[in-house]
């Protein structure tokens, strides 16, 4: 790369790796005489999905139709936590679109998902959406985990809606969801400096 005057970064670094993963995982079962299973695409989508190879990771996820498999739950999940988690926004949407024209039913970890990207896009002030969303799961068979909790207080908070992150707050001691002691004391913080010392005093262990 330097010798192309290609900037040495961590992303262009993850590209080049994605690359070679990529045309290892072929040459790998080649060699092999195999043909991958649901697993093997699934292990490796997760692996450029943590390396933040997206499109390879996209390109692999083309192959499992094409190769007469079907993507599982695990394969939806796998890259709807990459592209909602990374900011890509547009791409999870038109991976759930996709999902919600399948048997498969979300999980937890399928709504967590929608949720953090929604919770990324509620930064310009507007809760209403993440809202929605949120009753949403509450309706569904799924039960809101720790990191999501901690997600929701902390961008109420942000947006000075102390009202849900109390909320939230009060959620997580009924079900035994015990979030981050600094979380906890950001919503502290907020409250005192909304002068709401009383309620504050009451989340104070």
């Amino acid at each position: 790369m330097p010798e192309r005057n290609c900037p040495q970064t961590i992303k262009s670094f993850n590209a080049l790796l994605g690359e070679c993963v990529e045309g290892f995982f072929r040459e790998l079962f080649e060699k092999l005489y195999l043909k991958p299973d649901i697993v093997s695409y699934n292990t490796a989508i997760k692996a450029f999905c943590d390396m933040g190879s997206f499109d390879s990771a996209a390109t692999l996820f083309g192959e499992i139709e094409k190769n007469g498999m079907e993507p599982d739950l695990i394969t939806f999940n796998t890259l709807l936590i990459g592209y909602y988690g990374n900011g890509r926004f547009l791409d999870g949407e038109k991976l759930w679109a996709k999902m919600m024209n399948t048997n498969l039913t979300p999980d937890i970890r399928t709504y967590s998902a929608k949720l953090v990207g929604l919770l990324c896009f509620c930064n310009n002030g507007d809760l209403t959406e993440a809202k929605n969303w949120y009753a949403k799961l509450g309706q569904s068979d799924s039960s809101t985990n720790k990191a999501t909790f901690a997600a929701l207080i902390r961008l109420a908070c942000k947006l000075n809606d102390y009202d849900w992150s109390i909320e939230h707050f009060q959620q997580t001691i009924e079900e035994k969801c015990i979030v981050d002691r600094n979380v906890v004391q950001l919503m502290i913080d907020g409250l005192v400096k909304e002068k709401k010392i009383e309620i504050a005093s009451s989340f104070h262990p």
